[in-house]
């Protein structure tokens, strides 16, 4: 497993282990604070203005800026299950982005990274998907008692179950899949630059590509 710095969200935590300081190029941690020392206040401040300067800039670019951001959304499958069958037939690895909602970092790679991939994952060979680490709504397809033995297996029951599945805690995650549900290739955990994370995601793809033209090459 790959973590690409240190900028996550806990899947039980909802915060950062480490928060971005715009325009600044540090870094902070909400538990090192301490809110009686003088300097710390007067780095608040800093970082309130710093903060207030980026709110302010982007209320200034108005409405064409929030349209833009609604593009950024991925496909979220209906059935985890199909998608796999549709990954057997159609032979593309399933790129798996695993997300928190409120994780800023989560939208970063959707703008930076993956809605480009989507825009060309005929042509790559991939199939870009998003599942909430917090989401409990089942799959459609969901075996149920009644249901016969070909259902969706419960380990893909939600995509809360099917993080757990894969021992998903954090995000951003993003998992490369094939047509079992394994990975074919090192994950992808956390995010920092958008340069080095291009380069580990266009590796990571090929990597899988190659692993799932060897398992299906007839023998």
């Amino acid at each position: 497993m790959t973590r690409i710095g240190r900028d996550l969200f806990h899947a039980d935590r909802r915060w950062p282990a480490r928060m971005p300081l715009p325009s600044i190029g540090g870094t902070v941690r909400a538990t090192h604070l301490s809110w009686t020392d003088g300097r710390t206040m007067r780095g608040l401040q800093l970082i309130g203005a710093c903060l207030l300067a980026t709110t302010l800039t982007s209320m200034t670019a108005g409405t064409p800026a929030n349209a833009a951001g609604a593009t950024h959304a991925l496909e979220h499958p209906a059935s985890h299950d199909a998608l796999l069958q549709a990954s057997a037939r159609q032979g593309f690895v399933v790129v798996a982005l695993f997300t928190l909602p409120g994780c800023p970092f989560c939208e970063t790679i959707r703008r930076e990274q993956l809605r480009h991939l989507a825009r060309e994952q005929a042509e790559r060979g991939v199939r870009v998907v998003e599942y909430d680490l917090t989401d409990h709504k089942p799959f459609a397809g969901t075996r149920t008692g009644a249901d016969p033995p070909d259902a969706q297996p419960a380990s893909h029951a939600t995509p809360t179950a099917l993080a757990a599945a894969l021992g998903i805690r954090l995000a951003p995650t993003v998992v490369f899949l094939g047509p079992d549900g394994r990975e074919l290739a090192e994950r992808l955990v956390g995010y920092q630059s958008s340069d080095f994370y291009g380069a580990y995601l266009d590796q990571r793809i090929a990597q899988a590509r190659s692993r799932l033209a060897e398992r299906t090459a007839p023998r």
